[in-house]
């Protein structure tokens, strides 16, 4: 009867930590209001939703048509093949505000570089309290395939630097002059805590529609460890459950 109670007790802890580190292991998206996830949308660079416009890099070459494993990325071998939701308005316009809410690191990888400014163009993190703190995640240098993890504020917010030192945030309100209409990031949702985002480097109106196409660069970011792992937390115990038994 002890050894059974033991067993189960061991089962009941086990959850409730995995539980507990599941919640905190959060990274939540900060937006303005009425933004939110949006069902995925088929690409046909028709402009709607805001990061769905014609690519100079060549025809459906944007973001979407890379997630999607469709138009020309349909052999790539680093699309993902997935249609997640994206953050923005029902109508299909940019949330020109938001950033990110973590008490963890994130691992990021570097999947695509469309871009002429690829060596150039540098992604770092901001603190949404003080941009002037942060730090580099990729160097200009860094090409496809790059990875790393960083440990950013509680709330942080993303950056690329481009030609010119020109800097555009996830909150565009700290763009200059008329690029504070401008969102350079497009945010999709993979799963909890893991996001891809599509950035652009150029100005509005630059050929590529108003916004652009978002595959000047294209990173998967996902809190350390993911998610998914947590549940094999109280799975790893029950080898020493069934031990304990024999």
């Amino acid at each position: 009867m002890q050894k059974r109670v033991s067993r189960w007790l061991l089962l009941v802890v086990a959850g409730v930590m995995a539980l507990t580190v599941s919640a905190s292991a959060t990274t939540n998206v900060v937006g303005s209001a009425g933004a939110g996830w949006q069902a995925w949308s088929a690409p046909n660079q028709d402009g709607n939703p805001y990061w769905d416009n014609t690519s100079q890099d060549g025809n459906q070459k944007n973001i979407g048509y890379f997630l999607s494993k469709t138009g020309s990325f349909s052999s790539h071998p680093a699309s993902p093949n997935i249609t997640p939701p994206w953050w923005g308005y029902s109508g299909g316009s940019a949330d020109l505000n938001f950033y990110f809410n973590s008490n963890l690191s994130q691992a990021v990888k570097l999947y695509i570089e469309v871009a002429g400014y690829a060596n150039i163009n540098e992604l770092g993190w901001y603190d949404v309290s003080n941009p002037s703190v942060g730090g580099v995640i990729f160097p200009g240098p860094a090409g496809a395939g790059s990875t790393t993890v960083f440990t950013p504020t509680t709330n942080f917010g993303l950056y690329i630097k481009t030609a010119g030192g020109k800097k555009y945030y996830t909150q565009s309100m700290l763009n200059v002059g008329s690029e504070q209409q401008h969102q350079h990031f497009a945010l999709f949702k993979e799963a909890p805590s893991v996001y891809w985002i599509g950035i652009e480097d150029k100005p509005a109106n630059s050929g590529e529609g108003f916004g652009g196409d978002y595959n000047d660069m294209v990173i998967r970011m996902a809190v350390v460890p993911e998610p998914a792992t947590m549940s094999l937390f109280a799975l790893g115990l029950l080898p020493l459950l069934r031990r304990r038994k024999a």
